[in-house]
């Protein structure tokens, strides 16, 4: 390749440079003012229907539509940003936006933080039975959604879609034991919880089933709990340690 050749190749891409310079920050006020209108219009459409927007139309489809919400959850209420700002949501797979979402600051985060505390001391007033039915309705929309939550997952995470249902089916596993832990209370074998009103009369009953237990080998009849014959040394280590702790405390033999 002669040097004319090669100059008159690479002439032309230098002098577009300038061109591409004002080309780009033409485009980048051109996304600015394409974010404002976007803002403006969802604010207007908070403003005229409420608190109920369409959901966004999205790349990959859903059995369920309205289960895609890109609000922001806050007081029970889908909610926009109190600026109105949003973020784009990028699929990792493809590196394109297919969602925006609510671009929450300092005061979004106060009004959550205080409508969470509200729902707090509500919460702490519902009866454990209540709580169980309202893990198992979660656990169930979960299991009815999976599919639909998984497409969502993959998109936003760009995770196989088969990590995305087992992400789901992991997170079942929380849902259904807490929901039949809701009802149970604390049976730890080495204290019991006595209401002050009744401790005095039930030390005295407790002494009493106590003198009354049989101690030996389990294959004695008789036999109600073994003894610590094998491992007296370990379970006298164990009692040595809780003494420090349980001196001002009041020990009753039976």
């Amino acid at each position: 390749m002669s040097e004319m050749t090669q100059k008159r190749r690479c002439t032309p891409v230098i002098e577009l440079l300038p061109s591409l310079k004002s080309t780009c920050l033409h485009s980048g006020e051109i996304i600015e003012r394409r974010k404002e209108r976007i803002i403006k219009h969802r604010i207007e459409q908070i403003e005229t229907t409420g608190n109920t927007i369409m959901a966004p139309t999205l790349p990959f489809k859903l059995n369920n539509p309205d289960l895609f919400r890109d609000q922001a959850l806050s007081g029970g209420q889908w909610v926009e940003s109190k600026t109105g700002k949003r973020f784009d949501v990028y699929d990792p797979g493809n590196g394109k936006v297919w969602a925006t979402a609510p671009d929450c600051g300092p005061d979004d985060v106060d009004a959550a933080v205080k409508s969470a505390n509200e729902a707090f001391h509500e919460f702490r007033r519902v009866n454990p039975r209540t709580r169980a039915q309202w893990m198992l309705k979660w656990d169930q929309l979960i299991r009815e959604n999976r599919d639909d939550l998984a497409q969502i997952v993959t998109h936003e995470c760009g995770k196989p879609l088969f990590e995305s249902q087992g992400e789901l089916d992991y997170a079942l596993g929380f849902t259904w034991w807490f929901a039949g832990e809701a009802e149970r209370a604390c049976i730890t074998a080495n204290r019991v919880y006595v209401q002050k009103g009744v401790y005095d009369r039930f030390a005295e009953m407790l002494a009493a089933k106590t003198k009354e237990i049989v101690l030996g080998h389990g294959e004695m009849l008789l036999t109600f709990a073994r003894d610590c014959v094998g491992d007296g040394e370990i379970a006298y280590d164990r009692i040595k340690i809780c003494i420090p702790s349980g001196q001002s405390a009041l020990i009753v033999i039976g």
